[in-house]
C-alpha cells in the first residue's frame, strides 16, 4: 500500500509499505537479580509462540540462569495470553528439576463428542504429519476422526530441558491478561514446586483447542480441559494472586523498583510485608488492555 504523510514541518511525502514475513523474539527481558543472599533469574515472556520461535531464546536465558546458579525464578507473564501447549511444555521443562522426569505434568480431557468418535465433521479434516503430508491409516487417508482423544493418550509427563536444577521456588507475575497456556505452566508446576503468584487475578482459561478448517477459515472451538497431576484445573474465574501488587508501567521489565518485581523480591528474601507498590496519584494503575490472543493451541495430536 502507498501512504501520503505530512511530517511535523508540514512537508508532504509518500511511503510505500509491502507485506513480508518476520520473526520477533517473545522473550522481552532476562536478567539476574538479587533477593537477600539469593540469586534470582528474571524472565519476561510475551507469548507462547511456535516452538521454533521460542526455543532458542528460552534455552539461552535458562543457560545463563544455570551458569549464575540462581535458586529462585521470577517469570513475568503479566501480558502473556497463551499460545502453543508444546511451547508451554518447553518452559515447564526448563524450570522443573530433572527429578520430575516421567512424572505427570498435566492431562488434556477432550470432550465426550471427541472421545466417543461422534464429531463427524472431523472426517472431512485431513490429518497431516509434521512435514505437511497426508498419512495412510487403515486403508484410507487419515483424518482428525482417526486421532487419539483418550485420557491416557493425552497425558503428558516431565522431560527435563537444560541444566538448571537449583531452583527452590518460582514466582509468577500475573494479571488479567495472563491466560491459557500461561496458566497451564503455573498449574502444572504447583504440585511439585513452591509456586507463588504476584500481581492480580489471572484470566481463567483452563481449556484449549485445535483448528478446524471450514472453507477458507480455521475455527477454534474449546474442546479439551486441562488438569494437573493433582486433578486441579477448575480456575475458570482465574487464579488469585498470593501477593497483590499493581502493574507499574512507569518502570521497565526487570527493574527492581517495579511494583510486582519488588513484591516478588521481597517475598524471596523473606520480607513479604515489604513495600509492594500501591497505585497512587503519582504512580497510577494503568491497564494495558487485552492481549492480542488468549488461547491454548494443541498441534501435537497423534494417531490412535
Amino acid at each position: 500500500m502507498s501512504m501520503t504523510i505530512v511530517d511535523n514541518n508540514g512537508t508532504t511525502g509518500t511511503v510505500n509499505l509491502s507485506k513480508t514475513n518476520y520473526t520477533t523474539n517473545p522473550v522481552l527481558k532476562t536478567s539476574i537479580l538479587s533477593a537477600g543472599s539469593q540469586k534470582v533469574g528474571y524472565l519476561a515472556y510475551s507469548r507462547f509462540s511456535v516452538l521454533s520461535s521460542s526455543q532458542a531464546p528460552l534455552e539461552s536465558a535458562f543457560s545463563t540462569f544455570a551458569t549464575a546458579g540462581v535458586t529462585a525464578l521470577i517469570i513475568d507473564l503479566r501480558y502473556n495470553g497463551g499460545g502453543y501447549t508444546q511451547t508451554a511444555e518447553e518452559l515447564i521443562n526448563l524450570i522443573a528439576p530433572s527429578t520430575l522426569n516421567d512424572k505427570t505434568m498435566y492431562t488434556e480431557y477432550f470432550n465426550d463428542l471427541l472421545q466417543n468418535g461422534k464429531a463427524t465433521i472431523l472426517k472431512q479434516q485431513l490429518y497431516l504429519d509434521a512435514n505437511g503430508n497426508t498419512v495412510d491409516y487403515n486403508g484410507h487417508k487419515a483424518t482428525y476422526a482417526d486421532l487419539d482423544y483418550s485420557i491416557s493418550g493425552n497425558t503428558y509427563s516431565f522431560r527435563k530441558v537444560g541444566s538448571l536444577n537449583t531452583v527452590k521456588q518460582v514466582i509468577f507475575i500475573v494479571s488479567g491478561n495472563t491466560a491459557s497456556a500461561s496458566e497451564l505452566v503455573i498449574n502444572s508446576l504447583k504440585p511439585y514446586l513452591p509456586v507463588k503468584l504476584v500481581g492480580s487475578q489471572t484470566y481463567g482459561k483452563p481449556v484449549g483447542f485445535f483448528g478446524v478448517k471450514i472453507d477458507t477459515y480455521t475455527v477454534y472451538m474449546s474442546n479439551f480441559y486441562m488438569q494437573n497431576a493433582n486433578g486441579d484445573g477448575d480456575y475458570f474465574q482465574g487464579m488469585a494472586p498470593d501477593i497483590a501488587a499493581s502493574d507499574d508501567v512507569t518502570h521497565d521489565f526487570g527493574d527492581v523498583n517495579e511494583h510486582c518485581i519488588a513484591a516478588a523480591l521481597n517475598y524471596i528474601s523473606g520480607n513479604p510485608s515489604g513495600r509492594i507498590g500501591v497505585a497512587t496519584a503519582e504512580t497510577p494503575l494503568i491497564h494495558m488492555g487485552p492481549s492480542s490472543f488468549s488461547g491454548m493451541i494443541e498441534d501435537r495430536l497423534h494417531m490412535k
